[in-house]
């Protein structure tokens, strides 16, 4: 593993000819107050896979600060939300989370990380992504569907992968945000909302915060 670390920061100064790198990337906070920078790009052998910079502070004994990483969606773990790391099981990877060197997942990776170093990629702005798919604000969604915005971020992610090709319920055993057929559990702890979480999609809140809302006099949703 620290033979892939040295080799990784030593490619990141080499020039990609056939790469091209992103103009922006949306930034979702996962655990407050830790923030997690995600871009989309197609894959030869997976199709569009997401890939998030790593902080580095999740991996005991492994500097993995400013790695790009594949990921498959925001799931549960331990009651709350979780990047879907890349699967032990899966061909690319070099036990779980960590790409196979010189793989797909692995170059792609080398090269996002080269782009950013010279060039930091433009945060893209989550506003302006609920209003083209007409969904509530996270404000609308506390008050009126008692969802933590965290957690409705969460599910707002996997709207964005999935609406893009990208979001990986096969990396996944537990339970993914927004999703029927893989349901979280349970209200979310220490949140301090109450909202039975299991089974709810996006379109569910969506509905809720208007049904509320309507019954609070409130007609601006």
């Amino acid at each position: 593993m620290k033979l892939i670390m040295e080799n990784w920061r030593h490619h990141l100064k080499e020039q990609g000819d056939s790469f091209k790198c992103p103009h922006g990337m949306f930034v979702s906070v996962m655990l407050p107050p830790t923030k997690r920078e995600i871009v989309i790009l197609p894959t030869n052998n997976e199709g569009p896979t997401a890939f998030y910079r790593s902080t580095g502070s999740g991996t005991a004994g492994r500097n993995t600060e400013d790695m790009w990483l594949p990921m498959g969606g925001v799931g549960q773990h331990n009651g709350d939300p979780w990047i879907i790391k890349l699967p032990s099981s899966h061909p690319q990877a070099k036990g779980s989370k960590f790409p196979k060197e010189e793989s797909e997942f692995w170059k792609i990776g080398k090269e996002l990380a080269r782009c950013y170093e010279r060039n930091p990629f433009k945060s893209k702005d989550w506003t302006g992504y609920l209003t083209k798919f007409e969904l509530p604000s996270y404000e609308q969604v506390e008050e009126y569907a008692g969802i933590f915005r965290i957690t409705y971020g969460a599910m707002i992610v996997n709207h964005w992968l999935n609406s893009k090709g990208a979001l990986k319920t096969d990396w996944q055993s537990g339970g993914i945000y927004g999703s029927v057929n893989h349901p979280v559990s349970g209200v979310e702890k220490g949140s301090g909302y109450t909202t039975d979480l299991a089974g709810l999609t996006v379109r569910d809140i969506h509905s809720m915060v208007w049904k509320n809302s309507q019954e609070q006099g409130t007609h601006n949703i």
